[in-house]
């Protein structure tokens, strides 16, 4: 029996209106940006079969649809569809990069399964259907959308059979104004790796009533004495987010890190007049 899914909706999400006041209370003014969102669902069962394994791809994708000049809301959902799938994508409109993904997704499948799948296998069937069977779960969300910054993540569930599973979370700013991406270099002092290593290490051991790195490693963690920024970073209105994924800085066995530095604390390495200035509270 054939048997293959593919569902995709396409609808507006939400929008957002420019405030037009800035009061002394640091009153956040909202970007003008309107997003559409889409959802794609696609199963593939080995050789068209529903009593084989199969490969389940599930995507919810927001992206940028109003609120800037054409060009630069073109590059803007460019790097929206190259940070949800892949730059090879970027080119191409969002529910087309979409479907080109979940294609992609079956072949890759259908390419490993040659090498593992054997219909000879003494396996049950339903143990071959779970073993063998691919799940992804790709979505996106909006974290800050103010003073033009433009915070998001790109969150990737992946099982491949077996005990290969994972989950890893991307993070971007993008400076609306620049329309580049947000990095440490433009918001940061010159050497502020030294200070950041220390307020990581400090985080660390507050979150895990550790005394020392001796007692981090106890818990599962691991590289402390050396852990730096690895630039996957989030701001909004409170501060600054780090994630490091398992398997960074940390056992698989543990979820993963997230380290959030209020404005406050990182202030000493703050370069004045920076994108996220306005967030500062006097």
């Amino acid at each position: 029996m054939k048997k293959i899914g593919y569902i995709i909706s396409i609808g507006v999400l939400f929008s957002t209106i420019m405030t037009s006041c800035h009061t002394n209370d640091k009153k956040l003014e909202t970007n003008a940006l309107t997003f559409d969102s889409l959802k794609l669902t696609k199963v593939y069962y080995l050789d068209n079969d529903s009593t084989k394994p199969s490969c389940h791809l599930s995507i919810a994708f927001i992206y940028p649809a109003k609120g800037l000049a054409e060009k630069d809301l073109k590059i803007l959902c460019s790097n929206f569809i190259s940070t949800m799938f892949d730059q090879a994508y970027a080119d191409s409109l969002p529910n087309i990069a979409a479907k080109c993904y979940a294609n992609d997704y079956v072949s890759l499948y259908k390419e490993d399964a040659k090498s593992f799948y054997n219909d000879d296998t003494d396996d049950s069937e339903d143990n071959q259907k779970d073993y063998y069977s691919y799940f992804e779960t790709l979505i996106n969300r909006i974290i800050f959308n103010k003073y033009n910054l433009l915070s998001f993540q790109v969150e990737q569930k992946n099982y491949k059979g077996g005990a290969n599973s994972f989950t890893s979370f991307r993070n971007y700013v993008i400076n609306l104004k620049t329309g580049e991406f947000l990095t440490e270099e433009s918001i940061y002092n010159a050497g502020y790796e030294k200070m950041i290593h220390t307020l990581l290490i400090n985080k660390l051991l507050q979150q895990n009533n550790a005394k020392n790195i001796s007692e981090l490693e106890e818990l599962g963690y691991f590289g402390i004495d050396e852990i730096a920024s690895n630039h996957n970073f989030l701001i909004d209105e409170d501060g600054i987010t780090y994630i490091f994924n398992r398997g960074e800085s940390s056992a698989l066995s543990l979820n993963e890190i997230r380290i959030h530095f209020s404005f406050n604390e990182i202030e000493s390495i703050l370069k004045p007049n920076s994108p996220i200035q306005p967030l500062l509270k006097e």
